[in-house]
């Protein structure tokens, strides 16, 4: 009995040790839009900023997670001590596939990509096109979600207009071959208790906001995940305070 006893004792101190803040890991999560040498207006980054951000990631010693990694780690409520950095991208930008892929293979560090499905091959030329986001897929390093149909912005529609966002967005990445595509960042990064209600009730696991904030905390809420825009304007000091 005190054999029984005690096992219960060390697992109930195990278990406080595991959700401890104090013994808990950081992410922090940031976003890139266009990756080109040309297109540098807005939320954007030259190829030779981003190469630039990942070597300040790699001499930083910050391990780079995937967006299922983050999910994983609210589920057990356990994010590891070392934390690290979660790298997405957002609409779904034709230079994600061309420039920011190969500098991604070279450090070997997953990101995600968060579609928007309008634009895919029916968008301006500078987007994405469905085989681009294949090729994406089958690199093994990113992961593809969903960033609505078409980028309207959720706190200015009604409740029906914002379910046909998230459910069909949802069903256009399944049929092009994103089966697990069940994680949504909100237009504009806007989130409410309203929009939360409908990405769960859609069917999303998890869903990203876009702001100041970088940081994912093990008792984060899942459909208010944290993220912060990183573009070309922001020195390398902003950058590592990001």
């Amino acid at each position: 009995m005190n054999r029984i006893y005690s096992i219960f004792v060390a697992f109930i101190i195990l278990q406080g040790c595991a959700r401890n803040p104090e013994s808990q890991g950081i992410v922090h999560a940031v976003i890139f839009h266009e990756v080109s040498p040309t297109h540098l207006h807005g939320p954007c980054v030259s190829p030779d900023y981003f190469r630039d951000v990942l070597q300040m990631i790699r001499i930083g010693e910050k391990k780079t997670w995937a967006v299922s990694d983050i999910l994983h780690f609210l589920e057990d409520r356990r994010i590891p001590p070392e934390g690290g950095v979660v790298l997405t991208f957002d609409d779904g930008w034709a230079g994600v596939h061309e420039y920011a892929l190969p500098l991604l293979q070279k450090y070997r560090m997953p990101a995600s990509l968060f579609a928007t499905t309008d634009s895919i091959d029916e968008g301006p030329p500078r987007y994405c096109r469905w085989d681009d986001l294949q090729e994406l897929s089958a690199s093994g390093l990113f992961e593809i979600y969903s960033h609505s149909v078409t980028h309207a912005d959720f706190k200015e529609i009604d409740d029906s207009a914002l379910q046909n966002e998230m459910v069909r967005s949802l069903e256009i990445l399944k049929k092009h071959g994103f089966p697990s595509a069940d994680c949504i960042a909100y237009p504009f990064g806007h989130c409410d208790k309203r929009i939360q209600k409908w990405a769960k009730r859609c069917g999303y696991r998890a869903g990203f906001v876009a702001g100041s904030a970088a940081a994912i905390g093990w008792n984060s809420n899942r459909y208010s995940l944290a993220r912060t825009t990183i573009c070309q304007l922001f020195d390398q000091e902003l950058v590592c305070r990001k």
